[in-house]
């Protein structure tokens, strides 16, 4: 690391101990993933997916003190009648905020770490989450340029196996993404970050039509959950290859949610058209999968094909 970027990440370090204060001392921890807080009596730290209650704050005052200060180091402001806050300490730490009346017990908020590290397939594979038939499987896929479905349960992985994927498109390909809240870490060139100001679904829908105009070889729409869905599917059918993510129990649930969230969020598409459109932009399903055991695997990989006014389903890798 040279001297310049040593001093930078000296300086944002400085930074964020200043901005966190007495959360500093455990968020710091390497073993620490997140800080929950519910109300200012209600403080968790997070350490390997089990929480830990801190005495952090005195009272309310102390808490909302605390929550002033992020949105003035983070230059955002307050906006009547906006309740939810999404923002980015810096490229590894992001905060969300409920504010009341939302948050029924006070102002609550959950800070969370990036992965620092740019994990790759090779390391999917040293840490026994794919083998090298998957990898080899998901190289063809990248090289054909094909859209992704990327799915998965709850706390599986999901976007680091996005990261991951991001990483792995084929260079020199421009990439655009759609981030809902700015999670993704990124290291590579030739990438546009979009993101909206607030939550709300018709910002989302705006970005995606603000993409279609970025040059995009490759467009990901990460945490897909609304009425975007279609927009989305309509945009990269006509002008690009699509990789998007959504939460999913099963390989089954992953196809099911999709078709359903297509037909509502799209303007007048009958059952069979969903089917065709979701065949044609997303061929390919990649799913994630965190065991009951807590091990993380990436455990499928499908074709997604139409038939006769059906989706079939071809397996290509299993763990």
């Amino acid at each position: 690391m040279t001297k310049t970027k040593t001093k930078a990440k000296t300086k944002e370090t400085h930074s964020l101990k200043s901005v966190l204060g007495p959360l500093w001392s455990s968020f710091s921890k390497a073993s620490a993933w997140e800080i929950i807080i519910d109300s200012f009596s209600e403080v968790y730290l997070i350490e390997n997916l089990k929480p830990t209650m801190l005495k952090v704050f005195k009272n309310e005052a102390e808490l909302e003190k605390f929550i002033s200060a992020l949105f003035k180091f983070t230059k955002r402001k307050l906006v009547e009648g906006e309740y939810s806050y999404s923002m980015k300490l810096d490229d590894y730490t992001l905060v969300n905020v409920v504010l009341p009346p939302v948050a029924m017990k006070g102002p609550s908020v959950v800070i969370s770490k990036l992965p620092t590290m740019e994990v790759t397939l090779d390391h999917l594979i040293e840490w026994k989450a794919l083998t090298e038939k998957g990898r080899d499987q998901i190289h063809a896929i990248m090289n054909s340029n094909r859209g992704i479905l990327v799915a998965g349960n709850i706390g599986s992985g999901k976007t680091t196996l996005l990261n991951t994927l991001i990483h792995a498109i084929p260079h020199p390909n421009r990439v655009v993404t759609l981030e809902r809240t700015a999670d993704l870490v990124i290291n590579r060139p030739f990438v546009c970050r979009l993101q909206p100001q607030t939550q709300k679904a018709d910002e989302m829908i705006s970005l995606i039509e603000a993409a279609e105009h970025m040059r995009a070889d490759y467009v990901v729409l990460s945490n897909s959950i609304g009425p975007e869905i279609g927009t989305f599917l309509e945009m990269v059918r006509n002008n690009c290859t699509g990789v998007m993510m959504m939460t999913a129990v099963s390989v089954l649930d992953a196809v099911k949610r999709l078709e359903t969230k297509v037909m509502l969020s799209s303007d007048g598409l009958s059952l069979e058209e969903t089917r065709y459109a979701i065949a044609q932009t997303l061929p390919y399903l990649i799913f994630q999968e965190r065991k009951a055991d807590g091990k993380r695997v990436l455990s499928s990989i499908q074709e997604i094909m139409y038939e006769g006014g059906e989706l079939k389903l071809k397996e290509l890798y299993k763990a």
